[in-house]
């Protein structure tokens, strides 16, 4: 069994935990801290959720990595050399970067306030 005696705590002026006695009998585990979960609807959702954008980034990269093939099998990319078309294929990547993170700084920000 798990006793406690004689503990203190404050937070106006601190201290917190000043005088704690803590009594625990030899072979018992206690797990301090540790909060049971909730399961209500809301949260079994959760994994759901994170397993989506798991999904999606798992599938997008598949994906792009996939075009990154196609286009090297489908346009000239074998006749120019794979460094050229990879320094092209990286370039064409910033410049939609750059492209989406401007959007985003500008009219995105305008977009989202509207919601």
């Amino acid at each position: 069994m798990l006793r406690i005696e004689h503990m203190t705590k404050k937070y106006g002026d601190k201290t917190a935990v000043d005088d704690l006695k803590l009594h625990i009998q030899k072979g018992e585990i206690y797990f301090m801290g540790v909060i049971k979960p909730v399961l209500t609807w809301t949260n079994e959702l959760t994994p759901i959720k994170q397993s989506a954008s798991v999904m999606i980034t798992m599938f997008g990269g598949f994906g792009y990595t996939a075009l990154l093939f196609i286009g090297y099998m489908m346009f000239p990319g074998y006749t120019l050399g794979y460094m050229l078309y990879i320094s092209i294929f990286i370039v064409v990547n910033v410049v939609a970067g750059l492209t989406l993170y401007i959007w985003l700084k500008t009219k995105g920000c305008d977009r989202f306030a509207e919601l």
